[in-house]
């Protein structure tokens, strides 16, 4: 009987404890995960920025395809003529 109330005692004191430490973990987790595709998309705004002002065609298909995909963004949303 006092066993089990100590025992349930130490559970709560420890789920206490452990609470934050789960939340600032996936807490750090998703704040990577957003910074990471964020820091994607500056660096491919800026590369593709100076490949419009410089006329520059890619080699590559793929890097092409998504540089006239965000070409085309640009020019639908008029920040680009």
């Amino acid at each position: 009987m006092v066993g089990d109330f100590i025992k349930s005692i130490f559970s709560s004191i420890f789920g206490l404890v452990m609470l934050p430490i789960y939340l600032g973990f996936f807490a750090g987790l998703s704040l990577f995960i957003y910074f990471s595709f964020t820091k994607d998309f500056e660096i491919q705004n800026i590369v593709f920025t100076q490949a419009y002002s410089e006329k520059y065609k890619f080699k590559n298909p793929k890097l092409q395809d998504s540089f006239e995909s965000w070409q085309r963004k640009k020019i639908n949303s008029g920040e680009i003529k």
